[in-house]
């Protein structure tokens, strides 16, 4: 059975947003999304939201908002 991969999305003001991550590993999906959360930018409210996406079909399995803090989805245990 092969591994599941996950992808990540920053989104900024006006629901921009863009992949900063592709086929990744749970694990470093989880790395990944957590710099993007702990950054300047997402302390003042640049980053609005970061997801994890699973490939497999398209859920998202993390969720972190501005403001809100960190939303667990069942994909990542």
């Amino acid at each position: 059975m092969s591994e599941e991969r996950f992808d990540v999305w920053q989104y900024l003001p006006d629901d921009w947003h863009e992949k900063v991550g592709e086929n990744l590993s749970a694990k470093d999906a989880v790395r990944l999304a957590h710099s993007y959360t702990t950054r300047p930018a997402a302390q003042i409210g640049v980053i609005r939201k970061v997801h994890i996406i699973a490939r497999d079909d398209d859920s998202v399995a993390f969720e972190w908002q501005f403001g809100k803090g960190v939303t667990f989805g069942d994909k990542l245990g």
